[in-house]
Protein backbone atom coordinates (compact mmCIF):
# COMPACT_ATOMS: atom_id res chain seq x y z
CA UNK A 1 0.00 0.00 0.00
CA UNK A 2 1.41 3.39 -0.96
CA UNK A 3 -0.61 5.42 1.52
CA UNK A 4 -2.29 4.73 4.83
CA UNK A 5 -5.80 5.67 5.79
CA UNK A 6 -9.34 4.38 5.45
CA UNK A 7 -10.39 1.09 3.96
CA UNK A 8 -11.97 2.44 0.79
CA UNK A 9 -11.61 0.56 -2.48
CA UNK A 10 -11.20 -2.74 -0.63
CA UNK A 11 -8.21 -1.47 1.34
CA UNK A 12 -6.32 -0.48 -1.82
CA UNK A 13 -6.48 3.27 -1.21
CA UNK A 14 -7.72 5.70 1.45
CA UNK A 15 -10.15 8.53 0.88
CA UNK A 16 -13.48 9.10 -0.77
CA UNK A 17 -13.64 8.44 -4.50
CA UNK A 18 -14.03 11.82 -6.16
CA UNK A 19 -16.90 10.87 -8.46
CA UNK A 20 -18.18 14.44 -8.72
CA UNK A 21 -14.69 15.62 -9.68
CA UNK A 22 -14.34 12.92 -12.32
CA UNK A 23 -17.74 13.79 -13.81
CA UNK A 24 -16.95 17.50 -13.75
CA UNK A 25 -13.64 16.89 -15.53
CA UNK A 26 -15.34 14.70 -18.14
CA UNK A 27 -17.98 17.38 -18.69
CA UNK A 28 -15.34 20.06 -19.12
CA UNK A 29 -13.36 17.95 -21.53
CA UNK A 30 -16.37 16.90 -23.59
CA UNK A 31 -18.67 19.91 -23.60
CA UNK A 32 -16.92 23.10 -22.58
CA UNK A 33 -15.22 25.52 -24.93
CA UNK A 34 -11.81 25.29 -23.30
CA UNK A 35 -9.73 27.15 -20.73
CA UNK A 36 -11.52 30.47 -21.20
CA UNK A 37 -14.85 28.88 -20.31
CA UNK A 38 -13.40 27.05 -17.32
CA UNK A 39 -11.90 30.33 -16.07
CA UNK A 40 -15.22 32.13 -16.60
CA UNK A 41 -17.01 29.45 -14.56
CA UNK A 42 -14.37 29.70 -11.82
CA UNK A 43 -14.74 33.49 -11.75
CA UNK A 44 -18.54 33.14 -11.56
CA UNK A 45 -18.19 30.68 -8.67
CA UNK A 46 -15.82 33.12 -6.93
CA UNK A 47 -18.37 35.90 -7.33
CA UNK A 48 -21.17 33.73 -5.93
CA UNK A 49 -18.93 32.74 -3.02
CA UNK A 50 -18.32 36.41 -2.21
CA UNK A 51 -22.11 36.93 -2.11
CA UNK A 52 -22.50 33.89 0.16
CA UNK A 53 -19.73 34.96 2.53
CA UNK A 54 -20.99 38.54 2.69
CA UNK A 55 -24.53 37.34 3.37
CA UNK A 56 -23.45 34.94 6.09
CA UNK A 57 -21.26 37.55 7.76
CA UNK A 58 -24.27 39.88 7.93
CA UNK A 59 -26.19 37.14 9.72
CA UNK A 60 -25.55 37.18 13.43
CA UNK A 61 -24.19 34.02 15.02
CA UNK A 62 -22.18 32.93 11.95
CA UNK A 63 -18.53 31.92 12.14
CA UNK A 64 -16.65 31.03 8.97
CA UNK A 65 -14.22 28.12 9.18
CA UNK A 66 -11.34 28.75 8.96
CA UNK A 67 -11.64 32.17 10.51
CA UNK A 68 -9.34 33.62 7.81
CA UNK A 69 -12.01 32.77 5.22
CA UNK A 70 -13.69 36.13 5.98
CA UNK A 71 -11.85 37.48 2.96
CA UNK A 72 -13.57 35.67 0.08
CA UNK A 73 -10.43 35.75 -2.02
CA UNK A 74 -7.84 35.27 0.76
CA UNK A 75 -5.04 35.26 -1.77
CA UNK A 76 -6.54 32.36 -3.71
CA UNK A 77 -6.02 30.03 -0.74
CA UNK A 78 -9.61 28.74 -0.76
CA UNK A 79 -11.78 27.02 -3.31
CA UNK A 80 -14.80 29.05 -4.41
CA UNK A 81 -16.82 25.84 -4.54
CA UNK A 82 -17.03 24.92 -0.85
CA UNK A 83 -17.46 26.78 2.42
CA UNK A 84 -17.66 25.70 6.05
CA UNK A 85 -19.65 27.84 8.47
CA UNK A 86 -20.91 27.42 12.02
CA UNK A 87 -23.94 29.01 13.62
CA UNK A 88 -23.69 29.74 17.35
CA UNK A 89 -26.13 27.71 19.39
CA UNK A 90 -27.31 25.50 16.52
CA UNK A 91 -25.77 22.05 16.12
CA UNK A 92 -24.70 21.39 12.54
CA UNK A 93 -27.08 18.43 12.24
CA UNK A 94 -30.02 20.67 13.22
CA UNK A 95 -29.04 23.26 10.61
CA UNK A 96 -28.66 20.52 7.98
CA UNK A 97 -32.20 19.29 8.69
CA UNK A 98 -33.67 22.80 8.80
CA UNK A 99 -32.08 23.66 5.45
CA UNK A 100 -33.27 20.34 4.01
CA UNK A 101 -36.82 21.37 4.97
CA UNK A 102 -36.20 24.56 2.95
CA UNK A 103 -34.98 22.57 -0.07
CA UNK A 104 -31.22 22.94 0.40
CA UNK A 105 -28.76 20.06 0.66
CA UNK A 106 -25.74 20.74 2.87
CA UNK A 107 -23.73 18.45 5.15
CA UNK A 108 -21.86 18.46 8.44
CA UNK A 109 -18.74 16.90 6.98
CA UNK A 110 -17.22 14.96 4.14
CA UNK A 111 -18.94 11.86 2.81
CA UNK A 112 -16.09 9.61 3.97
CA UNK A 113 -16.63 10.70 7.59
CA UNK A 114 -20.42 10.91 7.60
CA UNK A 115 -20.74 8.24 10.30
CA UNK A 116 -18.19 9.91 12.60
CA UNK A 117 -18.97 12.58 15.18
CA UNK A 118 -15.39 13.74 15.78
CA UNK A 119 -13.95 16.55 13.66
CA UNK A 120 -10.16 15.96 13.90
CA UNK A 121 -9.31 18.18 10.91
CA UNK A 122 -11.16 21.12 12.43
CA UNK A 123 -9.44 20.47 15.76
CA UNK A 124 -6.06 20.46 13.99
CA UNK A 125 -7.00 23.81 12.45
CA UNK A 126 -7.54 25.23 15.95
CA UNK A 127 -11.34 25.22 15.72
CA UNK A 128 -12.84 24.62 19.16
CA UNK A 129 -15.04 21.54 19.62
CA UNK A 130 -18.29 23.52 20.06
CA UNK A 131 -17.79 25.46 16.84
CA UNK A 132 -16.80 22.28 15.03
CA UNK A 133 -20.05 20.57 16.00
CA UNK A 134 -22.03 23.63 14.90
CA UNK A 135 -20.38 23.57 11.47
CA UNK A 136 -21.93 22.79 8.10
CA UNK A 137 -20.37 22.46 4.65
CA UNK A 138 -21.94 24.35 1.77
CA UNK A 139 -21.00 23.44 -1.79
CA UNK A 140 -21.80 24.95 -5.15
CA UNK A 141 -21.19 23.82 -8.70
CA UNK A 142 -21.16 25.19 -12.22
CA UNK A 143 -24.97 25.03 -12.38
CA UNK A 144 -25.46 27.08 -9.19
CA UNK A 145 -27.06 30.43 -9.95
CA UNK A 146 -26.75 33.68 -8.06
CA UNK A 147 -30.42 33.37 -7.13
CA UNK A 148 -29.64 30.02 -5.48
CA UNK A 149 -27.04 31.66 -3.25
CA UNK A 150 -29.39 34.51 -2.35
CA UNK A 151 -32.16 32.01 -1.53
CA UNK A 152 -29.75 30.02 0.66
CA UNK A 153 -28.69 33.13 2.58
CA UNK A 154 -32.37 34.02 3.03
CA UNK A 155 -33.18 30.52 4.29
CA UNK A 156 -30.28 30.58 6.76
CA UNK A 157 -31.28 34.03 7.99
CA UNK A 158 -34.85 32.81 8.49
CA UNK A 159 -33.70 29.70 10.35
CA UNK A 160 -31.45 31.78 12.60
CA UNK A 161 -34.47 33.94 13.42
CA UNK A 162 -36.52 30.89 14.42
CA UNK A 163 -33.91 28.88 16.33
Amino acid sequence: MLSAGGGQEGGIRPGTENVAGALALADCLEHRAGPATVKAEYDAASSRMRVLIDGLLRAERCTLIPYSRRDAEAGGRFSPYILQAAFDGIPGEVMVRALDDEGFAVSTGSACSSDKKARPILAAMGVDEKTGFEGIRISQGWSTAGEDIEALVGAITGILGRL
